[in-house]
Formats: structure tokens, C-alpha cells, sequence
């Protein structure tokens, strides 16, 4: 039996400068590491991971892209890409 569990904290932010981002990040890792438990900061890969496998979209936890149908359009040529299989 596995007693290993990971959480995701996140933290909400609403017009704050960087600098009051970067304080107030600093704050809640160090409340987490006095209760004796270990955070890491997410990537930007690994929170668009996560967010994949928590609605389903994902099951495997593949990479999703930034924009939806981004890979069916051609930005250079300014056209769709229709995938006909």
C-alpha cells in the first residue's frame, strides 16, 4: 500500500506586480515547508498536464497545444489544413 499522495496548490493573483507575485509565491512555499511537507513549481507543461488529466481531455497526459486547432491552420499561408484520412 502506497501512502505517497501529490496536491496542487494554486494561487490567484489579480493585478499584483511581479515583484508582489514573487513575494507572496515565496510565502505559501515556505508555509508548505513548515508543516513539513515539499512543493515544487509547476512548469507550463506540467500544469497544462495536469489540467489535461483533471478534465479528461488527456488520458495518457500528452501535450496539448496553447491554442486549440492551431495544428489545422497555416499561419504562413494563412489557410485550413484539412486532414482527410
Amino acid at each position: 500500500m502506497s501512502s505517497a499522495r501529490q496536491f496542487v496548490f494554486a494561487v490567484r493573483f489579480r493585478r499584483e506586480k511581479d515583484e508582489q507575485i514573487f513575494n507572496t509565491i515565496n510565502r505559501v512555499d515556505k508555509a508548505i515547508a513548515e508543516h513539513g511537507f515539499s512543493a515544487k513549481r509547476m512548469s507550463k507543461s506540467e500544469v497544462k498536464r495536469m489540467l489535461a488529466l483533471y478534465f479528461g481531455t488527456s488520458i495518457n497526459g500528452e501535450e496539448i497545444p496553447d491554442i486549440e486547432g492551431s495544428e489545422n491552420f497555416d499561419l504562413e499561408r494563412q489557410e485550413v489544413i484539412v486532414n482527410e484520412e
